[in-house]
């Protein structure tokens, strides 16, 4: 799997509407992407840099109109689907809520 997404996933595709460009015509996509710290598949250099190009700074007044972007401060591991499911749905149900309330 992780030889295919190598091959696979060379450049970003997106489009302006997913990455929250003001003049962008259609609804904006609404992303949430949460990052472990020190996770094997994303180096904390790339994290901390596509997070810084592409993030969104939620709650400092800026309109919120990128992708939100979190880094886990739980050390979750990157197989959190393992034994940390319920962690996980209470923060994935918030990301539901704050959908609803946008």
């Amino acid at each position: 799997m992780a030889a295919d997404e190598m091959r696979t996933i060379t450049s970003d595709k997106w489009t302006d509407d997913v990455w929250g460009v003001a003049h962008a015509r259609e609804p904006l996509t609404k992303l949430f992407f949460y990052f472990g710290r020190n996770d094997h598949w994303v180096a904390e250099k790339t994290r901390d840099e596509i997070v810084a190009v592409k993030g969104c700074k939620h709650g400092d007044g800026d309109g919120g109109l990128g992708p939100r972007m979190f880094v886990c401060e739980k050390g979750l591991p990157h197989a959190f689907c393992l034994k940390h499911s319920d962690l996980m749905a209470r923060k994935v149900a918030d990301m539901i809520r704050d959908i609803g309330t946008a």
